[in-house]
C-alpha cells in the first residue's frame, strides 16, 4: 500500500520537481526568472508533456523507497505495541549498557592502527 501512495504521490508532484529541477540545474546563463515563469515558459513552449517529462523513472524510484518506509514503519509499530520478543532481546552475555553498535564505533578507522 506504501508503495502505491508513493508512487501516485510521485507522479501527482512530477511538475513542480521539473520545475524545481530546471530552476537548479540552469545554472549561470539565466532562463527562467522564477518558479512563475518557469512555469509560463514551460507551458506555452513544451505544453503539458514539459510539466511530466522523467514521471516515469521518478516513480519506479519511490514506489520502491516508500514501500520499504512504510513497511519498516508499520513492524516497528507493532514491534513497540505488542512488546520485544525473545529474539529481538539483549543476548545474556551483552551488559545492558552496551550495544553491538557501540563496539563497531570503537574499532580503529585506519586498519592500520590495529
Amino acid at each position: 500500500m506504501g508503495g502505491v501512495a508513493g508512487g501516485l504521490s510521485a507522479y501527482l508532484t512530477t511538475p513542480m520537481d521539473v520545475m524545481k529541477t530546471r530552476l537548479q540545474v540552469q545554472g549561470t546563463t539565466v532562463r527562467y526568472e522564477g518558479w512563475m515563469d518557469a512555469l509560463r515558459t514551460i507551458w506555452k513552449e513544451e505544453g503539458i508533456s514539459g510539466f511530466l517529462r522523467g514521471w516515469a523513472p521518478r516513480v519506479a524510484w519511490v514506489i520502491p523507497a516508500s514501500a520499504l518506509t512504510f513497511m519498516t514503519y508499520e513492524n516497528l509499530r507493532r514491534l513497540q505495541k505488542d512488546g520485544y520478543s525473545s529474539e529481538v532481546q539483549a543476548k545474556p552475555n551483552m551488559p545492558v549498557d552496551r550495544t553491538p553498535a557501540m563496539d563497531v564505533a570503537d574499532l580503529p578507522s585506519n586498519p592500520s592502527q590495529q
